[in-house]
């Protein structure tokens, strides 16, 4: 995360979340049309999006807090769109999808879809 706190690359960080952005809410819609996407999981821990979006989100919670980042409307834009975005697709996955909840619900949520998964909160933030 230290090379992310050069401007040059917190624009490039900027550009991978705006691109990514839609592919997450692509996601999200497909799920609230097929709810039978959640009966398939990958086995692989590279290949499995809930865990990579609450690893990413884990990170990006700590880029927020960067003096640089807290002075860049763009950056600071790109990063709550993103996590707006993977919000939006972790609570498709919910089994009780909400509007408008806390960052406590939104971690519970994302505890959900990682033991639904297969996995543990280990495996986003080992000990």
């Amino acid at each position: 995360m230290e090379r992310f706190q050069q401007e040059d690359t917190l624009h490039d960080l900027a550009a991978f979340l705006r691109d990514n952005t839609r592919d997450i809410l692509e996601c999200a819609e497909q799920r609230f049309a097929y709810p039978l996407l959640d009966c398939f999981h990958s086995l692989e821990k590279e290949f499995s999006l809930g865990l990579q979006l609450a690893i990413l989100d884990e990170a990006l919670q700590s880029v927020t807090s960067w003096e640089l980042v807290k002075d860049d409307r763009t950056i600071n834009f790109q990063l709550s769109y993103f996590r707006s975005g993977v919000y939006r697709y972790i609570n498709s996955r919910a089994d009780t999808p909400q509007h408008d909840i806390s960052e406590f619900e939104q971690k519970e949520a994302f505890h959900e879809v990682i033991i639904n998964e297969g996995w543990s909160w280990t495996d986003v933030q080992p000990d």
